[in-house]
């Protein structure tokens, strides 16, 4: 099958129901507006697609960090040597 048809299969997003068809839990996606890995969207379009088909008690959250999660930043020395 092409690609996308074998995506779809296994993709979260593309296997959504109804709360009829599956029950589902509270749902909290969260996510950082900083993460060049995955774009803050994906997590909006899955609670936008979760909501239009009625599931309750889902939300989104985006932070905003000040390091990327990937980047480590030294200890800042705040006792600096006077000489």
């Amino acid at each position: 099958p092409p690609p996308q048809k074998y995506v779809q299969k296994y993709s979260p997003y593309h296997r959504l129901r109804t709360p009829e068809e599956t029950a589902y839990p509270s749902t909290l996606f969260t996510t950082s507006t900083r993460d060049d890995r995955v774009h803050p969207g994906h997590a909006r379009k899955m609670v936008a697609k979760m909501k239009e088909l009625g599931i309750p008690q889902v939300r989104a959250e985006a932070s905003k960090p000040t390091t990327s999660p990937r980047i480590r930043t030294p200890p800042q020395n705040l006792n600096p040597d006077p000489t």
